[in-house]
């Protein structure tokens, strides 16, 4: 099983973490996104039409977009014996999991339209017209996260190792105004405890921090993809 990824994208973090919490064996396929623009070869453009990371390929099956990825390797790998799942298989846990995971797509919508990191690469900062809309995400974990530990129960599954590379993006905006999301704030303590955070998310994480604080950025060539001129 081979996953197409790149570093700087918080939807292929989510299905790293995935991936590495169930302990299932698969082969990294990194593509350079940003500068020899990968993902618009043809032999890419052959796995996903579309052009876009992560991608999963298990033998001839190929699934682009995240969730969906992160759902078919749990409904595959999960042990039915395990009580504390990341992906439910009943029908109501399932559906409550579900319904966090199309929240978290909203979430991840607004705060990277916020951040931004292909506006950044023009040099260009987070757009402040936007702030509204982090509130916004903000506020919707936060009331969910003051009844339970995790977004769907009292242990991670799916929601979780996804929203957690998503509000992450925040700080390499050097986003700070937590002051009213007190849960959110220990949630992401708890999420940056578990196994397997570090090398699904966290050191990531730092790569896009040291890229944008440097402004490597400014050293890239020019690309019409990215709008660099």
């Amino acid at each position: 099983m081979e996953l197409y990824y790149h570093n700087f994208s918080p939807p292929s973090m989510g299905v790293l973490f995935t991936l590495n919490q169930l302990e299932v064996k698969y082969e990294p396929k990194f593509l350079d996104v940003v500068v020899k623009l990968d993902q618009l070869k043809e032999d890419f453009l052959k796995i996903n039409p579309l052009g876009k990371v992560p991608v999963l390929k298990d033998e001839s099956f190929c699934l682009n977009e995240s969730h969906a990825i992160a759902q078919y390797v749990s409904l595959k790998y999960e042990e039915d014996y395990k009580s504390q799942k990341l992906y439910p298989t009943d029908l109501q846990n399932q559906a409550k999991v579900n319904s966090l995971m199309y929240l978290e797509s909203n979430c991840f919508s607004k705060i990277y339209n916020y951040v931004h990191l292909g506006l950044w690469l023009s040099d260009q900062p987070p757009r402040k017209d936007r702030l509204n809309d982090v509130y916004s995400s903000l506020n919707s974990l936060e009331t969910i996260l003051e009844r339970s530990k995790f977004l769907a129960d009292e242990h991670p599954t799916l929601p979780d190792l996804f929203a957690i590379a998503t509000v992450n993006l925040l700080d390499v905006a050097k986003f700070n105004d937590y002051q009213k999301y007190p849960h959110l704030v220990a949630w992401k303590q708890r999420m940056q405890q578990l196994p397997h955070y570090e090398e699904s998310v966290g050191k990531h994480f730092r790569v896009i921090n040291d890229f944008y604080q440097s402004k490597a950025y400014l050293n890239l060539p020019k690309n019409d993809y990215w709008g660099i001129k």
